[in-house]
């Protein structure tokens, strides 16, 4: 292949299995930068699920936090009334 002033010109010296291969190779990294575009595609879709199931466990885990923390609170009050029952009744 050359260049001359009128753009690229074959030389008839290259071979056509050299034309092929050339061919081939493109259309291979073609067909490979398909698959890899919807490979990153797919990726990129499991992220965003990804994401949002953090998302809601970390408010989950806000409800669990506070829940319990409500619990701890009513424990308490169970002692208290504990207490209180066993003086009236002493």
């Amino acid at each position: 292949m050359t260049t001359k002033g009128n753009g690229w010109q074959l030389d008839r010296r290259v071979n056509l299995a050299t034309l092929l291969t050339l061919a081939s190779c493109l259309a291979m990294a073609l067909v490979a930068g398909a698959g890899l575009g919807a490979r990153l595609q797919v990726m990129e879709e499991k992220l965003c699920t990804l994401e949002e199931r953090v998302h809601e466990t970390r408010r989950t885990a806000v409800k669990v936090e506070r829940i319990e923390e409500r619990v701890a609170g009513i424990q308490e009050m169970l002692v208290d009334i504990r207490e209180q029952l066993r003086r009236r009744q002493g």
